[in-house]
């Protein structure tokens, strides 16, 4: 019998789900609730049901009993929100509400992934020394993607006392497709790279969030928290660092403008996280992204061998 929690996770076939199932199970007694069952959980400890239905959300949760459910199902495909809007409310929004109602009933502690793309990308900080969008700054989307995912923010927010609210950026790590591997791959089979410097943000290396995600977990520090490495950068600048570190031709990279991607939906030009509640609460920083991508690749080619 584990002596550390009993946690419900949604998405967990999710890249940062899966990492989170890794880090957490060795401790906690963790549990899964999706559409289809999970390869790295047991049948016992999967529960099928659906976030959208609040019958069967309510049903699942109040059999299991959970201390905790990290709720990190979401639809985060930003351009098929914008052309979905009517779903990605639905999945982001009320589904959340669901986990937060039933939660609120067995008083559960609820911890919800958000993002960087509540922000603007103004960079209108209240702390004007600060490197990047802090929890004390004000959320104004851009995109429907960023508004459903604030609208479960304050569904979290109104319905609990004892919730966290973690919004992180640009996630890379092993399992899934995401904007590193996909430059890497373009680079190391010698194709073009286009890419912009008008989008900046904070990548995160899931692995790094997931141990981080952990931490906080242990504690009753309840509130809101930006977790993500550091500093911001360009996806630019991360596609010259990509290609100097795998020694590939600068040339490959093909500077763009956002517009001329002629993506759906609007992108903050600026959503860098700084966390800084993190750091008041005395945890060690994240480290920088360069160390974790060089992580990352090195892991990626070792499960390629």
């Amino acid at each position: 019998m584990k002596s550390g929690k009993k946690i419900l996770l949604t998405g967990a076939s999710g890249l940062l789900g899966r990492h989170l199932l890794v880090e957490l199970k060795q401790k906690h007694d963790v549990f899964a609730l999706g559409r289809s069952p999970v390869a790295a959980l047991s049948s016992e400890k999967f529960l099928a049901g659906d976030i959208l239905n609040f019958s069967d959300v309510y049903q699942k949760i109040t059999r299991l009993n959970p201390d905790l459910i990290i709720h990190c199902a979401a639809m985060s495909q930003v351009d098929e929100c914008e052309k979905n809007p009517d779903l990605a409310f639905r999945l982001n929004a009320l589904a959340t509400r669901n986990i937060a109602v039933a939660a609120q009933r067995f008083d559960a502690e609820v911890l919800y992934i958000s993002t960087d793309y509540v922000f603007s990308g103004e960079k209108d900080f209240v702390l004007k020394n600060r490197p990047g969008y802090s929890e004390l700054d004000h959320p104004r989307p851009v995109n429907v993607y960023g508004w459903s995912k604030y609208w479960g923010e304050i569904y979290i927010r109104e319905l609990l006392n004892k919730f966290f609210i973690v919004r992180s950026s640009w996630f890379f790590g092993v399992g899934k497709n995401n904007f590193i591997l996909d430059i890497y791959q373009r680079l190391k089979s010698n194709r073009e790279v286009l890419v912009t410097g008008e989008m900046t943000s904070t990548p995160t290396y899931v692995r790094d969030l997931a141990a981080a995600i952990a931490q906080l977990i242990e504690t009753s520090a309840y509130g809101i928290y930006h977790l993500s490495n550091r500093p911001a950068v360009s996806r630019y600048e991360v596609a010259r660092y990509l290609a100097g570190y795998q020694k590939s031709s600068a040339n490959l990279i093909k500077e763009v403008s956002l517009a001329e991607l002629k993506l759906a939906a609007a992108r903050p030009n600026f959503s860098g996280l700084d966390n800084y509640h993190w750091y008041l609460e005395g945890f060690a920083p994240l480290r920088p992204w360069t160390e974790a991508v060089k992580d990352y690749l090195h892991e990626l080619e070792n499960s390629n061998r």
